[in-house]
């Protein structure tokens, strides 16, 4: 699956080990294969495409500047299994002030500028693929169905 799988209930967060991740990702892959790819995938690309996009805070001639903090690298994904078993596929920045980036007007990105970062380039994506995702997870449980 993606780098990681947590299962999450309530306040208690379990980072499963290498093996029963195995057996996780197999019992996945074994009832819903096309649905996993399809998470990995979008997790993915929106993480490459937001790394490509993000901005970096730049000095007055357009080089790096000293006070950047690399939120840009500090990108990750996640798939986390909830107690009552939902899976959940997410992007996101560990950057704590990630959420506050806002497109400035020397940015050299192509958004609005006074967008949120965060919401242009990670929400707004996953937002746009949930019917990719929904739909391919109808096909395979209506095959199931039918076995």
């Amino acid at each position: 699956m993606a780098r990681k799988l947590t299962i999450k209930s309530g306040n208690s967060t379990i980072v499963l080990p290498k093996n029963l991740m195995s057996t996780f990702e197999n019992v996945i892959e074994q009832i819903i294969p096309d649905t996993k790819k399809e998470l990995i995938d979008i997790v993915e690309k929106i993480e490459q495409e937001a790394i490509k996009e993000w901005p970096v805070r730049q000095t007055r001639n357009g080089k790096k500047s000293p006070k950047s903090q690399n939120s840009k690298k500090k990108m990750y994904t996640e798939i986390i299994v909830s107690s009552n078993f939902e899976i959940v596929a997410r992007v996101g920045n560990s950057a704590p002030y990630a959420w506050a980036i806002k497109v400035g007007a020397r940015s050299k990105v192509d958004l609005p500028l006074g967008r949120r970062v965060s919401n242009e380039l990670l929400f707004k994506p996953m937002k746009k693929q949930t019917n990719r995702i929904i739909k391919t997870l109808k096909d395979e449980t209506t095959k199931l169905m039918k076995k």
